[in-house]
């Protein structure tokens, strides 16, 4: 969630990854439903799955990478 917002009707989604990990998922419940995270590392690229409830404003942030998310499934390629 933003700071400085509440109810998170804005959510920021922005990734820290490892070299650990080649995979990961998670969710959050929220009071306008349930926020997916996952991701997967495939040779030279990254696939982000991330589900986000109907009314949510959602950003992917990701270095220089910044995008609006829709609502229901996003699918993201970062190479």
């Amino acid at each position: 969630q933003e700071a400085g917002k509440a109810g998170f009707d804005e959510i920021v989604i922005a990734p820290v990854l490892t070299d650990k990990l080649s995979r990961l998922s998670g969710s959050r419940s929220i009071p306008a439903g349930k926020v997916e995270v996952s991701y997967e590392k495939k040779e030279e690229r990254i696939e982000f799955k991330i589900v986000i409830p109907e009314n949510v404003r959602a950003t992917f942030k990701m270095g220089d990478l910044q995008l609006e998310l829709s609502s229901g499934e996003n699918e993201i390629v970062v190479e």
